[in-house]
């Protein structure tokens, strides 16, 4: 997949929770579903960190800063969810942890349109509660009709695997 060339501008403002230490790099490897061993000093890297169950708990893009140190952002708002996250399974390793809060998360409304267009929606933030369609209206009549289709077809498919399948169709060929 390629990234959008403007991908900083329209990720916006980030939180970061930093690991470093001795155990950093096995210990994250652990934690998060993109492999790092083999991650170079300066390198990033896009990776989920899960829940054991594996659901996704936060989308986060990790970056090598040191030989012991890793920054893992992601949108504003959700660092100290991954920050819990990343903590919850620390015990008996040489690591430390902490956050660093976005300055300002304050959210564009025209970047945020830009970000879903784009494929790249903050965390949830497409989604509109109460509604059975995940996308604002003007949003979708920003979509290309193709991209319309597709997202409408995925929707119809999504609810119909949530529930019982519906009854075969009464209509019968003609003699």
């Amino acid at each position: 997949m390629e990234l959008p060339a403007d991908l900083d501008r329209l990720l916006g403002p980030r939180d970061v929770v930093v690991v470093e230490g001795a155990d950093a790099q096995r210990y994250l490897h652990s934690q998060v579903s993109q492999a790092i061993l083999d991650q170079a000093v300066g390198e990033q890297r896009w990776t989920f960190v899960l829940e054991p169950t594996g659901k996704i708990d936060a989308l986060a893009r990790i970056t090598r800063t040191a030989d012991d140190r890793f920054e893992l952002d992601t949108d504003a708002g959700f660092g100290e969810a991954l920050l819990a996250r990343v903590n919850r399974f620390k015990i008996r390793v040489a690591v430390d942890t902490s956050l660093r809060s976005a300055v300002d998360a304050t959210v564009d409304p025209a970047v945020e349109h830009d970000r879903v267009v784009a494929g790249w929606p903050r965390m949830g933030a497409e989604i509109i509660p109460a509604r059975r369609f995940p996308l604002a209206p003007a949003l979708l009549a920003s979509l290309s009709a193709t991209r319309r289709v597709a997202i409408r077809a995925r929707s119809w498919s999504n609810a119909w695997t949530a529930g019982p399948r519906p009854p075969p169709s009464r209509c019968a060929a003609s003699p």
